[in-house]
């Protein structure tokens, strides 16, 4: 669905409620009649200013290479402050031109919170400013890790998320098999701790058939399906992979079910690192926890070693795919420290060491290819992620374009030298080069379709900054079983392009979401094309306050991550990711809506609905978290209930304002008659108004809370963290 909107006036009514009524304020009373209409403006007409810098793109093509650099002293500390002129770098031995640099130096910053709360009150607006942190993909390998470490790593990882995730870090939690635990790029340590938490491991499970007779083959010493042995059909190279690889041909035997999880696992890796190979300018860290495969591609012969082969490519294809995409793996395996003394362990044990090994190798290798390492044995799996932490907050970005041109799949080997005594580099050793044909340019897009900048920043694998964004999303009870999601969006409008003309300022931009739910299933993209023809104090008014938009979408309940994007004709562009929880406001027995915030401040912005929202807020949704000392903040939200069974009986809601130790400085309370409802599941709106004049600046805490006066006495209740300066 997308709107365009037209504009050479400065009012359109928004819908005006309770707010406007309880407040008696004028400010915001006017304030709610800031939105405008826009008018449409042509694309053609746009020139990009001549002191602009070329927007800025991301490469996909392999030919510009980026490299990450860990430099470190003889003690393994970071080394700062290093200059381009202090590298060097070689591709297969020839010097290469360093063409981009970038210094990282990442903190770790901690989301601010109530001293009277244990944890940070999760924040109800995200954002793409604040700068980049870290970016963690964490693949947890739920075919080879044994259940009874599974405890150990959700443990370890805990304290990885609790002690060294900071606010502006992402990371993800994939699952090998099991994708439907998996938990999508977000800074919210409380949906990665979720996804950490499901993780059971692989439940051990015999490697062999009742409905498959096995026989061992004289000719290469497989297990092999009796049927495979005694007949005609024994495999040869050509059919091998099919008559052995369980789920093409269906056999059942040890060692090809070995191989086949082998290739799972790299399978998965190779897909996830082309998922992040567009991403550019950061690094890019794959936590692979896993128990690694004991498949032998060593001392195996025959056809065992034809399967040793395929095996063998996967993981080449993995490894190639990784360090295209300049992306590091780190190799943990959750197992203890072992035995070493081969001489004293008995037979079983002797052929659990041999596993050991063969899988730790599999694990070193990927690793060390890619730039990372591989912890392996250890009985503090702590060290290794304050180790992944160092590697990750302080490092160096080397760009280059590839001397050699030639698009022939080789392997080039890369080198990184610092000219400085005493230091040590580590990054990938090298990258398989792209083969074929260069992929042809893409076609112009359609009118209907959105800008290119937009679109790409909505497909990005990450949130990008090229045009800082502030969201706000609620659900409220819909008019069926879906909720509606209102949307307050936010654009810098002091980084758009306007251009002056006829004395009114044009500039036409995009807006585009979308949501995907838990099981990565999409839905339907809202989009609304501004065309703006402002006048100067509406344009000043955009400047320092920024463009709001209101929007809506329909979901049904559950999980989802909402995409948003915004940009305009040049390339300017910018997405923000929003996890969201839909209750089922229809079904569930007590629940309460999102809290909207309104503001007398809300003025400062420019504000745009491109369709009436079907609430009656009574002024703009504002997604500033910050207000003045002599402003007041209203607060909207509903509450809904079903299991009453028809009785008559109250509601109390609860609207507090809490001081950061905890103290109630204002109060509003409100009770409600289940007459209301006139019998129907429905909804209790309710407003508070918030003055916040003569309250010292700090943190502050809106919790209102609904409890129902009946029965269990149901309860539902909202937080909101914001500051007062």
């Amino acid at each position: 669905m997308s709107t365009r909107l037209r504009s050479t006036a400065d009012n359109v009514p928004v819908q005006r409620g309770q707010v406007c009524r309880l407040l008696r304020l004028a400010v915001i009373c006017t304030t709610a009649a800031t939105a405008l209409p826009l008018a449409m403006l042509s694309a053609q007409q746009r020139q990009q200013p001549a002191d602009e810098p070329p927007p800025v793109t991301f490469y996909t093509e392999v030919n510009f290479i980026e490299v990450d650099a860990f430099v470190s002293d003889s003690a393994g500390n970071p080394v700062p402050n290093l200059k381009i002129e202090d590298f060097e770098l070689y591709e297969d031995g020839k010097k290469q031109k360093i063409q981009s640099f970038t210094p990282v130096n990442l903190p770790i910053v901690k989301a601010d919170r109530p001293l009277y709360s244990p944890n940070a009150i999760e924040s109800d607006v995200r954002t793409n400013e604040g700068g980049e942190g870290r970016v963690y993909m964490i693949v947890l390998d739920d075919i080879h890790t044994e259940p009874a470490r599974a405890m150990r790593v959700r443990t370890a990882l805990h304290r990885f998320v609790e002690r060294s995730f900071g606010t502006t870090d992402l990371a993800a939690v994939v699952r090998i098999r099991n994708s439907g635990d998996s938990q999508d790029f977000t800074n919210n340590p409380r949906l990665l701790l979720r996804a950490i938490d499901r993780f059971t491991g692989n439940v051990p499970r015999e490697r062999k058939s009742d409905a498959v007779a096995a026989t061992a083959d004289p000719a290469t010493g497989l297990t092999l399906p009796t049927a495979v042995v005694t007949g005609e059909s024994r495999p040869t190279p050509a059919n091998l992979e099919t008559v052995l690889l369980p789920g093409v041909g269906g056999t059942t035997n040890a060692d090809s079910e070995v191989a086949k999880e082998a290739r799972d696992v790299s399978s998965r890796i190779r897909e996830l690192s082309e998922f992040l190979a567009g991403v550019r300018g950061r690094r890019k860290s794959l936590l692979l926890v896993s128990e690694g495969s004991p498949f032998d591609t060593y001392t195996a012969t025959g056809q065992a070693a034809t399967i040793g082969s395929i095996v063998v490519e996967d993981i080449r294809k993995a490894v190639a795919a990784a360090t295209r995409g300049n992306v590091t793996i780190y190799a943990i395996d959750p197992r203890h420290l072992m035995p070493v003394d081969t001489n004293a362990l008995s037979a079983g044990e002797l052929q659990s060491t041999t596993g050991l090994r063969l899988s730790q190798d599999s694990l070193r290798e990927i690793a060390y290819e890619t730039g990372g390492f591989a912890s392996m044995s250890m009985n503090n799996l702590d060290r290794a992620f304050e180790r992944i932490v160092n590697e990750n907050s302080a490092y160096y970005v080397l760009g280059f374009s590839s001397s050699n041109e030639r698009r022939d799949g080789s392997y080039r080997k890369l080198e990184v030298r610092v000219g400085r005594p005493g230091l040590q580099v580590r990054s990938r050793n090298g990258y398989t080069a792209a083969s074929g044909r260069e992929p042809a340019a893409p076609a112009a897009p359609k009118p209907s379709v959105s800008m290119p900048g937009v679109a790409s920043a909505l497909a990005s694998p990450l949130p990008t900054s090229g045009l800082p964004l502030r969201v706000f999303a609620a659900p409220y009870r819909g008019t069926s079983s879906k909720a509606t999601v209102v949307l307050a969006i936010e654009i810098d409008g002091s980084k758009l392009d306007f251009i002056e003309r006829d004395g009114l300022f044009v500039e036409e931009v995009e807006v585009a979401h979308s949501a995907s739910d838990g099981k990565g299933k999409p839905h339907p993209a809202t989009r609304h094309r501004v065309a703006l023809n402002l006048k100067p104090a509406s344009y000043a008014k955009a400047m320092k306050g920024g463009l709001r938009i209101l929007s809506q979408m329909e979901l049904p309940p559950g999980r989802y991550q909402l995409r948003i994007a915004a940009g305009n004709e040049l390339g300017r562009s910018g997405a923000v990711f929003y996890d969201l929880e839909i209750p089922d406001f229809a079904r569930q027995d007590f629940t309460m809506s999102g809290l909207s915030l309104m503001s007398s401040q809300s003025g400062d912005a420019l504000t745009l609905v491109p369709k009436p929202l079907p609430i009656a807020f009574g002024g703009p949704i504002v997604t500033s978290r910050v207000f003045d000392s002599d402003s007041t903040v209203a607060i909207f939200g509903e509450v809904y209930e079903n299991a009453n069974g028809g009785r008559a009986h109250t509601v109390d809601i609860t609207t507090e304002l809490r001081t950061d130790a905890g103290t109630v400085v204002r109060t509003s309370a409100d009770k409600r008659s289940s007459t209301e409802l006139k019998g129907t599941g429905g909804g209790y709106g309710f407003t508070a108004v918030v003055p916040l004049k003569g309250l010292s600046p700090g943190i502050y805490v809106i919790h209102a809370e609904a409890r129902s006066n009946i029965g269990a006495r149901l309860m539902a209740s909202r937080d909101v963290q914001i500051n007062i300066r």
